[in-house]
């Protein structure tokens, strides 16, 4: 880390903090808000100088429902600044899920807005709500730990069962530090979609616009004029919406991840040498770091996600004699699942699906993201399914007999089947990746189609 400090966000209160550079931009309907890193400060230091009050220190868990937004970033500095953790509970699990979720948060204490107050008393969640105030002032950053848990996120994806994962404040910095090696450092204007790199941009002093709630076709144009954006951080998924060629050229970078993209798109929009792909998983990122060129190039069947860091170790759990659940770890620490099956040649991984995506036809293993690479300049979403020895192509849109003509004939070719084509009008798809498909929506949807 740049800055060396038995807290990480004592930055805010150095002698030498630019007060007047804006910190965060935030979109709403009338242009944006800002405030400046002194402004941040201050606000950091009325919540913090509260939680203080209220007796929060190392180990007390804050759930926090807030929007991305600048109160968002205030309230988790916050509890950062007091050693604490800030807890995440993704909003779109199903009630009785999250009712049970909030209930098992190690902490009584809640930062959100009037409407989360009302929604958690309607959910029978007993907690105190922090607002910013006065405080008790004195000094309010604790040191803190870094076996000390710093974030919690409740997740459920895809799966429908909630997950629990703990980054503490030795994992935090750890990823921080190991992202900033891949970003060019300098005095630019980002728009950022990863929360993590948010908080990067933050403590590396740049200017950051936050996402809107609804990502418009136009917003980044518009905002381009506004604000001379330089970079973009945003997601595998919400890049060919956000981007086009004029777009493209205006950019100095575009560092995404988070899914697969599309070679094709790439290439029309002439973003290629300027972007950088980060593939990892939610305990470790990034795993491995590609450009946009090297990704396009890639001669495998499925996607390129690059050498793998050299301060991790890996291990394969073969499910066939090439192909199988990709494992990885720092030194001397617990084995990560990453969920993901690839294939590694020279240390090179080569992205075939998600484990809960695959099916079998016939002792076959069909692997997503190949069906996915080989259909990608169709311009549609498409899924395999195999099903009572059948293999199903599933392709988002309305129904095109000369499309289903190519992808049956392109599959015979390719790999020896003759698929059924299914089109569909929307592919449900995963709440948390929104290029990635939710196959156990789709499976349920299909056994009743078929």
């Amino acid at each position: 880390m740049k800055r060396n400090s038995s807290n990480p966000v004592s930055y805010l209160f150095t002698e030498n903090l630019n007060e007047g550079k804006i910190a965060l931009y935030q979109p709403v309907p009338y242009g944006f808000k800002s405030i400046t890193y002194g402004g941040l400060r201050d606000s950091v230091y009325e919540m913090a100088g509260v939680l203080k009050e209220k007796g929060v220190g190392p180990g007390d868990e804050v759930l926090i429902m807030l929007p991305f937004s600048i109160d968002m970033y205030v309230a988790v500095i916050s509890v950062l600044a007091r050693g604490a953790c800030a807890v995440f509970v993704e909003p779109w699990m199903k009630r009785e899920i999250f009712r049970r979720v909030c209930k098992s948060i190690k902490g009584r204490f809640a930062i959100t807005s009037p409407a989360g107050k009302v929604f958690l008393r309607m959910m029978g969640l007993k907690k105190e709500f922090i607002r910013r105030g006065k405080g008790c002032g004195g000094d309010v950053l604790l040191g803190i730990e870094n076996n000390f848990p710093a974030v919690i996120t409740f997740t459920t994806g895809s799966s429908g069962i909630p997950t629990k994962v703990t980054r503490t404040y030795g994992e935090l910095f750890r990823q921080v530090d190991r992202l900033s090696r891949h970003i060019e450092d300098g005095d630019f204007v980002d728009f950022v979609m990863f929360p993590n790199l948010v908080l990067l941009n933050l403590y590396y002093m740049r200017s950051t616009l936050l996402p809107p709630r609804k990502l418009k076709k136009n917003f980044l144009k518009e905002e381009m004029e506004r604000l001379s954006l330089d970079r973009l951080f945003i997601s595998s998924s919400a890049l060919p919406f956000a981007v086009d060629k004029e777009i493209g050229k205006r950019l100095h970078r575009i560092y995404t991840g988070g899914s697969t993209i599309p070679t094709v798109f790439l290439e029309s929009t002439g973003i290629i040498n300027k972007t950088v792909i980060f593939y990892g998983c939610t305990q470790i990122e990034p795993i491995s770091v590609v450009s946009g060129q090297e990704y396009v190039e890639w001669k495998g069947d499925g996607y390129y996600a690059g050498k793998i860091e050299s301060d991790l170790e890996h291990r394969i759990s073969f499910i066939e004699k090439d192909g199988g659940i990709l494992y990885v770890r720092f030194p001397g620490e617990n084995w990560v699942n990453t969920g993901d099956v690839v294939r590694i040649r020279k240390g090179e991984i080569e992205l075939l699906g998600r484990k809960m995506d695959l099916s079998i036809l016939n002792q076959r293993i069909i692997y997503p993201y190949v069906f996915q690479r080989m259909f990608e300049d169709t311009g549609r979403a498409i899924f395999p399914l195999a099903k009572e020895n059948c293999l199903y192509i599933v392709v988002e849109g309305r129904r095109d007999l000369k499309l289903e003509k190519v992808i049956k004939t392109k599959s015979i070719e390719k790999t020896g089947i003759n698929p059924g084509v299914v089109f569909m009008k929307k592919i449900p798809k995963d709440p948390r990746h929104g290029a990635k498909v939710d196959s156990r929506k789709l499976k349920k949807i299909v056994k009743n189609y078929l």
